[in-house]
């Protein structure tokens, strides 16, 4: 922020950013390097030994302990466990976890996340059985994916979070009934029904259905949809985006940046998103939290990667503000798809940003860099709008030696 500063104020007590032969690359540090304080809270299995153990895996990674406190409860075999830490770096409180993984009296929550990745065949006005062939992890076996995929089996018993998804591929409307039963055996008249809910909708989205409830061990619910579109329909497995190319798909991912289930690593997250996004959905970031436990650099790189940007809320603003002014922003698309040539052979050098993000009503877009050769040329800029090619042409003259060794900036205003 404070370079974009001197470069837009001109102040001519600064060197130019672009005085050296080559512009260097700094990134900035790992979220991994990061120190802070700690707090660690664990299920645990009653017995001796618990404090020496976990003690021993933090002072391996050189983690000093401040305090310790076991909360009494009645049952033995799942108490809850808390320590505090010195400040530490993320790096080595993860390292420090890994080795606790391998302790015998760690709990791990009950919770697992399935899905159908096949899609399932809905038969018109006919309450549909859901069942899911993948999961995305199982801590307590609680689903199969060789027989009764239908269901989620509550091994452990307590209160857990119900949310079920159903996902339409194409448009229609339609009445969309959604029923959840207790130990139905596959019919839609047995069990318990514990939710019901019917309505009119367009259902080419996805649609959430939530609900909190106490199982008991050895409960289990299975889903029913019922639609009246007419026809047959089938349910999609979520991509990034549909294959219509008229449409520009975008996510608004609220997070503190922090990956705590499934991968973790967000160089590899990040990998999966390039490798996944094959239609360049645009991932908008909105970052949430307190200064220390949010990973900004993540949530930048994230936008960046996929032609979006990054916004953030501190704990004293006002969220709606920040969401409405976001939702605004992306409501009202300019230019997708951004390219920046020139002609006449000049070329352009240590172009930034190097992926132009999209052009928003009321935004801006500054691109700077370097250039080799000289003379009259001209600057296109060219993107989409829906399926619509267009192109702006600027005009300017690239002169032999500039006061900034060759450095130039295109400043647009939408």
């Amino acid at each position: 922020m404070r370079v974009a500063r001197e470069i837009r104020s001109g102040s001519p007590e600064r060197v130019s950013p672009f005085a050296h032969a080559r512009l260097g690359e700094y990134l900035p540090i790992s979220i991994a390097l990061h120190r802070s304080a700690y707090y660690l809270r664990f299920r645990v299995r009653d017995q001796p030994g618990i404090i020496a153990a976990l003690a021993s895996a933090l002072a391996a990674e050189k983690i000093s302990i401040e305090a310790v406190l076991q909360l009494p409860e009645a049952n033995a075999s799942d108490l809850p466990f808390v320590i505090t830490v010195e400040p530490a770096s993320e790096q080595s409180i993860r390292a420090a976890l890994a080795r606790m993984e391998k302790l015998n009296f760690l709990i791990e929550p009950p919770r697992c996340r399935v899905f159908d990745n096949t899609g399932v065949v809905m038969t018109n006005a006919t309450a549909t059985l859901m069942t899911y062939d993948s999961e995305g992890f199982d801590t307590d076996t609680m689903h199969s994916t060789v027989s009764n995929t239908s269901r989620v089996v509550f091994t452990t018993a307590g209160t857990y979070l119900v949310i079920v998804s159903l996902y339409f591929p194409s448009f229609t409307y339609t009445l969309l009934d959604w029923q959840c039963r207790l130990n139905a055996a596959g019919s839609s008249a047995g069990g318990t029904q514990l939710v019901n809910v019917s309505f009119m909708d367009n259902i080419n989205r996805l649609t959430y259905f939530t609900f909190m409830r106490f199982f008991s061990a050895a409960d289990y619910i299975e889903n029913f949809y019922t639609q009246t579109s007419g026809a047959n329909r089938t349910t999609g497995t979520l991509d990034l985006r549909s294959a219509d190319m008229g449409r520009t798909f975008t996510i608004v991912f609220f997070t503190d940046g922090c990956p705590t289930i499934g991968e973790t690593n967000t160089d590899r997250i990040l990998k999966n998103v390039t490798a996944k996004n094959s239609s360049n959905t645009r991932i908008f970031t909105f970052g949430v939290g307190e200064a220390d436990g949010l990973n900004a650099t993540f949530l930048d790189q994230l936008a960046e990667q996929t032609r979006a940007v990054s916004s953030f809320v501190r704990p004293a603003e006002d969220i709606e503000v920040k969401v409405s002014g976001l939702f605004s922003k992306i409501s009202h698309p300019v230019l997708a798809n951004l390219k920046l040539e020139a002609g006449n052979d000049i070329r352009l050098l240590e172009v930034y940003p190097p992926q132009l993000p999209d052009l928003f009503h009321g935004g801006q877009l500054v691109v700077m860099g370097r250039f080799a050769g000289k003379g009259p040329a001209a600057l296109k800029l060219t993107g989409s709008v829906g399926q619509e090619y267009r192109e702006f042409v600027y005009e300017t003259t690239f002169p032999e030696k500039t006061n900034d060794e060759k450095s130039w900036r295109l400043h647009v205003l939408v």
